[in-house]
């Protein structure tokens, strides 16, 4: 019983997110859809399509804040070891630059 209320509930959740995103256009919305979509069906069963929205997302990002950390932490097996070597690289250059915000996202992510 608990289980089919929480299928259901996920359910309402993927159609809650893409009717924003459809509303609104913001990207944010669209990533909440498929992260209910990985809950609820798990890692080899969501489409490649999402798979590689999130991993481009992830791949493109310029300023880190906690969302993005969400993302890359639960979703870095999207991303191949080059890719993530690569992200290392980034937020080690940006610990030089004095911007404070940006040394504290970076930190953090550099501690996963």
């Amino acid at each position: 019983m608990g289980q089919g209320n929480n299928r259901i509930e996920q359910k309402r959740f993927i159609e809650i997110w893409e009717k924003k995103y459809q509303e609104t256009g913001k990207e944010k919305y669209l990533h909440l859809q498929i992260i209910v979509e990985f809950e609820k069906r798990g890692p080899s069963i969501v489409l490649d399509e999402h798979k590689q929205i999130l991993r481009d997302y992830i791949l493109k990002v310029a300023s880190w804040t906690n969302y993005e950390l969400f993302l890359f932490s639960y979703y870095h097996f999207l991303l191949s070891h080059e890719e993530i070597k690569g992200l290392y690289k980034q937020m080690y250059q940006k610990l030089k630059n004095k911007n404070e915000q940006n040394r504290i996202s970076t930190a953090l992510l550099m501690s996963f």
